[in-house]
């Protein structure tokens, strides 16, 4: 593996990576073993991302343009956030699947039926992780909250 000559904001990105992967490890620490599964592989993955930034040539100009699907993508992900305060985790999830899946395949009759069956299977699969494997409580969201 040879490491190229990185540019002062590649280190300062890979260090502010270390710095929140550092900080998700120590919060760690009270956490039980059988639910430091998801985290750890969370914080294993941020330390992969900084560390691919120094390995990565960057011979080519970046480009700084924002994308439509970009924004529509940003734009989703805070939607998803705040309805999960709202919703819940499991019905924001699956709206936020569903509309991703939508909005990348089309709104053809063939594009709803794949991003419907994908939020299905997605969602099926994380609720069954989530309660049967790791036992996590999840987010009810305050329309749930009072039943």
């Amino acid at each position: 593996m040879k490491l190229f000559r990185a540019r002062g904001e590649t280190l300062v990105t890979t260090a502010l990576y270390l710095v929140v992967a550092a900080a998700f490890g120590v919060q760690l620490g009270g956490i039980e073993t059988r639910s430091r599964i998801v985290p750890l592989i969370c914080v294993a993955l941020i330390v992969l991302c900084a560390l691919t930034a120094l390995v990565i040539p960057r011979r080519e100009k970046l480009s700084w343009s924002i994308s439509k699907m970009e924004v529509s993508a940003t734009l989703a992900t805070i939607l998803y956030v705040a309805l999960i305060f709202v919703a819940g985790f499991y019905v924001a999830s699956f709206a936020f699947t569903l509309f991703m899946v939508l909005y990348l395949s089309g709104l053809s009759a063939r594009g709803v039926a794949i991003a419907l069956l994908y939020a299905i299977f997605v969602n099926l699969t994380v609720y069954l992780t989530f309660t049967q494997f790791l036992e996590y409580i999840v987010p009810q969201g305050v329309l749930w909250s009072s039943m």
